[in-house]
């Protein structure tokens, strides 16, 4: 009898010790899913904490603590503009703003320092660039505005990433002319100068690798010139419905990068 008293005891003290390991193990297992779970919860404070400052960032990058372009986005909160230092980014940049029929017109300047949004001073000055938006009746007349050039006659060249360009030549210039998806390209070069256009379309094929222009909902263009200082001479233009954008620049990439500023 006195067997089987110290018998019972034993299994009772051996069942009581692993109970209590086993509570020490769930204690220790929820001490860890609390850890865990507040690990994953600041982490997630974290990444929006970081979206959250992406986003301001973005915000100041695009007025840059331009004086002008904070005045403009004031005016318009609801159009897109492209990021003031993308027009140049070297130099200060000031701004004109202005409505006409269905065409709102935004140029840009090159000023010694920062001035308001449609300075007098700006009122004889010629712009180095210029953004327009315009309001068409119907989605045709918005697409033959954006006038695509699609000319596929001519010398093939080869631009690189297994693009194809067209070039001819006629009435003292060079006209070279690829397709990217939507968009159109073209390069006019002056014989007369000596000017050869592929220097120019591979350079633009190489940066449209890296950079995406914003999507035409059917048709989009870039048409430039070599060596202009005139800042119609390079234009870029796309349609989405019946709405055109045209953004130009006397700079060849920085009228590219006005354009990709607007799709970022």
């Amino acid at each position: 009898m006195k067997k089987y008293f110290l018998l019972a005891s034993t299994l009772l003290l051996f069942a009581a010790c692993q109970n209590n390991d086993e509570n020490s193990q769930n204690s220790s297992t929820k001490e860890k899913t609390v850890e865990t779970s507040q690990t994953n919860a600041d982490s997630q404070q974290t990444s929006e904490t970081i979206s959250n400052d992406n986003q301001v960032n973005k915000s100041q990058n695009q007025t840059s603590d331009n004086i002008a372009m904070t005045e403009l986005q004031a005016h318009y909160p609801r159009e897109r503009f492209p990021m003031i230092t993308s027009v140049d980014p070297t130099e200060e940049i000031a701004i004109a703003v202005g409505e006409e029929e269905n065409t709102l017109t935004v140029s840009y300047y090159l000023v010694d320092k920062q001035i308001p949004l449609n300075d007098p001073l700006l009122s004889n000055a010629t712009p180095i660039g210029q953004f327009q938006r315009i309001l068409h009746n119907t989605t045709e007349e918005a697409k033959n505005d954006v006038a695509p050039n699609t000319d596929a006659g001519g010398q093939a060249i080869d631009l690189g990433h297994n693009i194809i360009g067209h070039q001819q030549s006629g009435a003292g210039s060079t006209y070279l002319n690829w397709q990217e998806g939507n968009w159109s390209m073209a390069i006019q070069a002056n014989n007369l100068e000596g000017e050869d256009p592929q220097p120019l379309a591979k350079e633009i094929v190489e940066y449209l690798e890296k950079a995406f222009l914003p999507a035409p909902k059917d048709v989009g263009s870039g048409s430039f010139m070599i060596n202009s200082s005139d800042y119609h001479s390079n234009v870029v233009a796309w349609q989405e419905g019946t709405t055109v954008y045209k953004i130009s620049n006397e700079n060849t990439m920085n009228s590219l990068k006005m354009a990709v500023s607007m799709n970022q």
